[in-house]
């Protein structure tokens, strides 16, 4: 089923904890002829620019989720992750009985936030409808059951009947070497005003999104550049071409909800395994860092891990021209291993993978047939 017909003269309800989401839903919400739109807000800044916004206005209604005290611990969220403490608050019923009286569908990007969990309480059925970018050219993903691994697209996949060529699935190794995902080029600073407001509403008006520190915020933004300027020299370093017979080991965000909550690896611990592995088939591993990794202290782990043990980490070019390359791939869960596939490639997964058992025809298939258009 495509998302068009799912949500087709549906009152649907969206949860926003970030600007860019609001865009991205107001834009497949706009395919989509639904019969209403509540937009549940637990940000402040997008919250003020959707009331000013002309596109989505006739069809829909702005609230703004505000947070109080709360004894009670929800289930554990990513924020919690990365803020590195629990937090004990709720969702002020205000108006929200109203809105989950009468409603078809709630969609989420995602669905690990803490805003999520607290919104559960005032859901009387599963009518949830979860979201991701999918790391393909202008696509993302939707699911009923979840997002990546605990996704349905396996399903989805096997009931599709139309048999795939190899000059399809040429064509998408092809459109693949030049794709650079929308996460990699995304600049720290184009988010600084979008936090600074956010922060001023999480003090003002206690909106359920947990905020860090001012202190915090500039923290983060020094490492995540600090970071960027490390890979940046790691590229600068990486050989192009490999001469020896290697197998490629493909690093991850760490604090990305598909390796914390799908995942009993992460970073360091993930390639230990794969340093095992390559010894035991006698063959040069590889390491390939995540070019969006922020996170200073967990990017320093794995390259003082790799220097400590004589692992080669190259950045060079594209990630598929590094896969092309190799012998088997190793990685947590990443996308890159769907990637992979499509190459012929063994990918031996550290974690919970929507594609495992997959082969170079089933990922033409999702690409084809369980993605949808987006415009990013």
């Amino acid at each position: 089923m495509r998302l068009e017909k799912l949500l087709f003269d549906k009152k649907v309800v969206v949860l926003i904890d970030d600007f860019e989401r609001y865009l991205f839903f107001r834009d497949v919400l706009g395919k989509c002829r639904t019969k209403n739109v509540v937009f549940l807000h637990a940000t402040l800044y997008s919250f003020l620019y959707a009331k000013k916004d002309i596109k989505l206005n006739e069809l829909s209604e702005n609230i703004l989720l505000r947070g109080e005290s709360s004894p009670f611990i929800s289930m554990l969220s990513i924020d919690e992750v990365k803020l590195g403490f629990r937090i004990g608050k709720k969702i002020r019923n205000r108006g929200l009985d109203s809105v989950f009286s009468d409603y078809d569908h709630i969609l989420i990007f995602k669905g690990f936030q803490y805003a999520f969990y607290r919104l559960k309480e005032f859901l009387t059925e599963d009518k949830a409808v979860f979201f991701e970018i999918a790391n393909f050219p202008k696509k993302f993903q939707w699911s009923v059951t979840g997002v990546n691994a605990d996704s349905d697209h396996t399903l989805r996949v096997s009931e599709v009947n139309e048999k795939i060529t190899d000059e399809k699935v040429e064509s998408l190794r092809n459109l693949l070497f030049s794709y650079i995902p929308p996460h990699v080029s995304k600049k720290v600073s184009s988010k600084a005003l979008e936090s600074l407001l956010n922060k001023f509403g999480h003090i003002l008006f206690k909106t359920i999104y947990p905020e860090p520190s001012f202190l915090a915020y500039a923290k983060v933004a020094l490492y995540a550049l600090i970071s960027k300027r490390i890979i940046k020299k790691i590229v600068k370093k990486s050989r192009n071409n490999i001469t020896e017979n290697y197998c490629l080991f493909i690093a991850q965000v760490e604090h990305d909800s598909q390796t914390v909550f799908q995942s009993q690896e992460v970073g360091v611990s993930a390639l230990k395994k794969a340093k095992k592995i390559s010894e035991e088939r006698n063959i040069k591993l590889i390491v390939r860092l995540h070019p969006a990794e922020k996170n200073l202290n967990n990017l320093l782990q794995t390259i003082n891990y790799c220097n400590l043990n004589g692992i080669e980490i190259n950045n060079a070019g594209s990630l598929l021209n590094v896969v092309k390359d190799s012998e088997f791939v190793m990685t947590i869960n990443s996308t890159g291993g769907a990637h992979s596939i499509l190459f012929d490639k063994e990918v031996i997964n550290f974690g919970d993978a929507f594609y495992q058992g997959w082969t170079k025809y089933d990922v033409v298939k999702y690409y084809n047939y369980v993605l949808e258009n987006s415009i990013y």
